[in-house]
């Protein structure tokens, strides 16, 4: 399995917390994304196998949480590969310019029907939000840190220094 970086790291955190929040799709949700994007890339339009587990369910606005209409269609290289935290529609236009107007309807037309669902929070859910997000950021400068002193540490090293 490839290494994970930090920025995987905190999108798997924040992804985690969502899904607390927001829930888990659904079979019956996984199946639908699935036929509408007629079990193709919703990207780059290769045919994915659902039986050997080749589609992804990639979160369309890295931002926008986990309904159903931010969720689409993905082969492994372009979900997990290519485009990482990238909004759909620059993704998009870089990886399938050719197809780029047809694409991008498809995935806007699959959006438009599944509207992201009105959901107040209330004061103690984005209280414990707000946590989160504040120990990802503690996480990431503690990684900063570490990359500066393991930095810092090679350098002395190639010098010749004492540690």
């Amino acid at each position: 399995m490839p290494e994970m970086t930090v920025g995987q790291a905190k999108n798997s955190m924040r992804r985690a917390a969502r899904a607390i929040v927001e829930g888990k799709l659904t079979g019956t949700e996984k199946a639908a994304i699935w036929a509408f994007f007629g079990g193709e890339c919703a990207y780059c339009g290769k045919k994915l196998d659902r039986s050997l587990r080749e589609g992804h369910l990639d979160h369309a606005d890295p931002t926008a949480g986990n309904h159903l209409g931010n969720r689409v269609l993905s082969c492994g290289p372009c979900n997990g590969n290519e485009k990482r935290e990238e909004p759909w529609e620059s993704f998009l236009a870089r990886k399938a310019p050719e197809h780029e107007k047809q694409r991008a309807a498809k995935i806007g037309d699959w959006a438009a029907r599944n509207p992201a669902p009105a959901v107040a929070q209330e004061p103690e859910v984005e209280a414990a939000r707000l946590a989160v997000e504040a120990a990802i950021a503690q996480f990431d400068a503690a990684c900063a840190g570490l990359r500066t002193v393991v930095l810092e540490a090679r350098v002395r090293k190639l010098r010749g220094a004492a540690p």
